[in-house]
């Protein structure tokens, strides 16, 4: 049966923009090679991703926590948007509250940015200020928009946590989604949603892997199972230091991890790449199957 292996990406298989080792992008080949697929899922945008993307071959992309989906041609396969108006009043009143967070919203062409109290675009070197307003910018955003970031520029949670609370208390249909110290808001969706549409989509059964490094990536995984006849694996996720090989096969939600806590020992458990060549395994098919 074919596999698609779903991967996040920051933390996960790069740091920044750039692979965390090579060894990863021949993993992913040797993957491919083998006739299966191989799907970012990760909260970024479209135009982030593609600062990544030229070092990894891949078939599809799950964007924007869920809310997008395109194949390796650009072709966009799914995609929900927030409605405009919505979009400028949320980012609106979380700016007049606490203008000294960064914000980003993305158009669906460009990633703009309040950066360091500082107007910016997002460029393939990071993001350049620009002259202007950010908030007259984004007046004058026609289109619908499909992802909004907020986050603290010393990656505190207070602000970031009151502003997803109001979110979710004013708003039907809108997801504000907490990633570690960034806030990522969408339409109703998660990376898990996603993950269960993507598959939906294909024209097979497939059998479903997910690579991330954070338990909230791992319940949302988790919750797209039942849909999915519970073919879905874990293959890694967050680990203490110094676990055995066979405690990283142990399910996820069982470990005593705060959901927006960063994982900074996951890859000296297991190599991404070790984990590819696992997958590859008629065998690893019956290691740990997830009760979901």
């Amino acid at each position: 049966m074919k596999k698609i292996l779903f991967s996040d990406i920051d933390g996960t298989i790069a740091k920044g923009n750039l692979p965390i080792t090579y060894k990863d992008q021949e993993a992913v080949k040797k993957l491919r090679t083998q006739d299966h697929y191989f799907s970012f899922c990760t909260g970024r945008n479209i135009q982030e991703t593609k600062l990544v993307t030229p070092h990894f071959e891949y078939d599809y992309l799950v964007l924007n926590n869920g809310a997008m989906i395109v194949d390796q041609n650009d072709q966009v396969l799914y995609r929900k948007q927030i409605k405009n108006e919505i979009a400028k009043e949320i980012l609106k009143e979380s700016y007049q509250k606490y203008p000294y967070l960064n914000y980003t919203f993305f158009d669906g062409q460009q990633t703009y940015g309040y950066i360091n109290q500082k107007t910016c675009i997002l460029t393939e070197n990071g993001y350049q200020e620009i002259a202007g307003d950010f908030l007259e910018i984004l007046d004058h955003t026609q289109d619908d928009i499909d992802i909004v970031c907020a986050f603290h520029p010393q990656e505190k949670l207070d602000e970031i946590l009151e502003i997803q609370k109001q979110i979710h208390q004013k708003y039907v249909g809108i997801h504000a989604t907490l990633n570690v110290v960034y806030l990522d808001i969408t339409v109703d969706c998660t990376k898990g949603s996603g993950l269960k549409k993507l598959c939906s989509l294909l024209d097979q059964e497939v059998i479903s892997y997910c690579i991330g490094d954070s338990s909230m990536l791992w319940l949302s995984f988790m919750s797209a199972g039942p849909s999915l006849d519970s073919r879905i694996y874990a293959v890694y996720g967050p680990f203490e230091r110094g676990a055995s090989l066979k405690y990283t096969f142990e399910m996820t939600r069982l470990l005593p991890y705060s959901s927006n806590q960063p994982l900074p020992y996951i890859r000296e458990i297991m190599p991404m790449s070790d984990i590819l060549n696992l997958v590859l395994l008629p065998s690893f098919l019956t290691r740990q199957r997830l009760s979901v």
